[in-house]
C-alpha cells in the first residue's frame, strides 16, 4: 500500500546481492547497490558512469543492449553531395520525367539514414512517397504500401500489366524507395523490374530508387547504360567529416589539433565506415574518452 511503500523509504533496507548470490563480485555488488540508493543524488550521474564503473567486466565486443529509439541520431556528416543529386532527380520528375537511380554499398554505409532524406526532400517538395524494404523471412514486403493492384481471378495467371495497374492507381508524382533489395525472391523483383521499366519509358510519373547491399541485375528490361538509370556509391567518410562529429573543448588551435587527430584516428578504425563509426563513438563516449581523456589520449 502507499503508507508500506512510505514508510519502507524511512526503515526499509535494500537486500544485497551476494545474499542471494554468494558467488556476485564484489565490484559488481558495489555497483548495484549504488544504482539502488534510495537517495537520487547517492546514484550515479549517468548511465555512462555505470559503464566506466563496470569498465572491467564489460568485454570487448560482447553484445550491446541499446534502445535506438532513445537516442539521437548523429549529424548528417558526409553525405551533403547526394541531396542536390537527389533534388535534380525531384526536379525532372515534376517536369514530368521520370527515372531510376541505383544506390549500391556495404553494410552501415549509411544508406538507411540517406533514404531518409531522400523521403524528407520528396514530401517537401509535393510528391507521394512509399518507402517500403524486404524484411526477415518477409522479402516481399518491399512491394507494400505501391504494389496495390485492382483484384484478379486467383484461378487464372495474373495478368501481365497487373504492375501498372497498381502504378496507375497512384497519385501524382511518386518516389518509390526501396531497400534491402539483395534479399528479394525472384517473383518479386520481377514485379519491381516492371516498375523500373514503367519509369525509364515515361509511362508514370514514377522516381524509383534501388537500394542494398546488392541490386539483382536490371538488364534483363532496362541496360546499366540507359541515360534515365543513375548509379550512387557512398564513399567512406574522411576525417574532416567525422571532425563535424565531435565538439573541441575551445576554438584555440591546439583543441582543434587534439579534435581533429581524434577524427583522423576514428577514420583509421572505423574505415570510414558510418555504422562502425557509431559503434565506437557510443563506444568511446561510454568510456569517458571524449569527455574525461580526449587530450590525454590525442594531444
Amino acid at each position: 500500500t502507499p503508507d508500506e511503500l512510505k514508510h519502507a523509504y524511512g526503515v526499509g533496507r535494500v537486500q544485497s546481492p551476494r545474499e542471494w548470490r554468494p558467488e556476485t563480485p564484489v565490484d559488481v555488488e558495489e555497483v548495484v547497490l549504488r544504482m539502488l540508493q534510495w537517495d537520487p543524488e547517492k546514484r550515479f550521474p549517468s548511465i555512462a558512469a555505470v559503464r566506466a564503473a563496470l569498465a572491467n567486466r564489460l568485454k570487448p565486443g560482447a553484445p550491446r543492449v541499446l534502445q535506438p529509439w532513445a537516442l539521437r541520431p548523429p549529424e548528417f556528416v558526409g553525405r551533403d553531395p547526394f541531396a542536390a543529386v537527389f533534388r535534380k532527380r525531384l526536379l525532372e520528375l515534376k517536369a514530368g520525367q521520370s527515372s531510376v537511380v541505383k544506390m549500391v554499398a556495404p553494410a552501415g554505409a549509411g544508406k538507411t539514414r540517406l533514404l531518409d532524406a531522400w523521403a524528407e526532400q520528396a514530401r517537401d517538395n509535393g510528391c507521394s512517397v512509399h518507402r517500403a524494404s524486404c524484411m526477415p523471412g518477409a522479402p516481399r514486403a518491399v512491394l507494400s504500401g505501391w504494389f496495390r493492384p485492382p483484384a484478379c481471378d486467383p484461378s487464372k495467371p495474373p495478368p501481365k500489366d497487373l504492375v501498372d495497374q497498381a502504378l496507375a492507381r497512384l497519385e501524382g508524382p511518386t518516389v518509390l524507395l526501396l531497400d534491402d533489395l539483395e534479399d528479394l525472391d525472384a517473383a518479386g523483383w520481377a514485379r519491381v523490374l516492371r516498375a523500373v521499366q514503367a519509369a525509364v519509358e515515361d509511362r508514370f510519373p514514377l522516381l524509383v530508387v534501388l537500394s542494398g547491399r546488392d541490386v539483382p541485375d536490371t538488364t534483363a528490361m532496362v541496360a546499366d547504360d540507359h541515360p534515365r538509370v543513375f548509379g550512387v556509391s557512398l564513399p567512406p567518410l574522411d576525417a574532416r567529416a567525422i571532425a563535424r562529429l565531435l565538439r573541441p573543448e575551445s576554438s584555440d588551435p591546439e583543441d582543434l589539433e587534439v579534435r581533429d587527430g581524434a577524427a583522423e584516428s576514428l577514420k583509421r578504425e572505423s574505415k570510414g565506415n558510418p555504422g562502425r563509426l557509431y559503434d565506437l563513438l557510443l563506444r568511446d563516449e561510454g568510456s569517458g574518452r571524449f569527455s574525461d581523456g580526449l587530450r590525454k589520449n590525442f594531444g
